[in-house]
């Protein structure tokens, strides 16, 4: 191991290391401050790339929300599908129409009676009365 000596005197000028607390290890204080800087930079680097700004962690979020908004948009595509499907029969077969103005829309033809009935959900519920 070389010392340096603080009167100036270079390493191989043939002088020994002196004694006492004025010698200072130049290779090994600069080595392990080499170590500990390129560790530091390692390990800086590595957090970086799982938390920062599109790394790992920002990454696998994404694709997360793309997985949701995908089932997300299969399912509008499916309901959207279901509408096609009942606007084709309902402007290609009468009775599916006919089926409709019936059920959804109270509608009667002429001289038929209609007598509606309480829904599941409602029977037993005291019915309103008419003022």
């Amino acid at each position: 191991m070389f010392y340096r000596q603080q009167t100036g005197k270079g390493p191989g000028d043939g002088t020994p290391p002196p004694s006492g607390s004025t010698a200072v290890p130049a290779a090994g204080v600069s080595r392990n401050l080499v170590k500990v800087l390129a560790v530091t930079i390692f390990l800086a680097g590595v957090a970086a790339l799982v938390f920062g700004e599109h790394g790992l962690m920002d990454v696998r979020r994404s694709r997360r929300e793309l997985r949701e908004v995908r089932e997300k948009v299969q399912v509008k595509q499916e309901a959207v599908a279901r509408l096609r499907a009942e606007v084709n029969r309902l402007e290609s077969d009468p009775m599916a129409l006919e089926r409709v103005a019936r059920e959804q829309l109270n509608l009667a033809k002429p001289g038929e009676i209609i007598i509606l009935l309480p829904r599941e959900k409602d029977w037993g519920k005291p019915q309103q009365q008419l003022p």
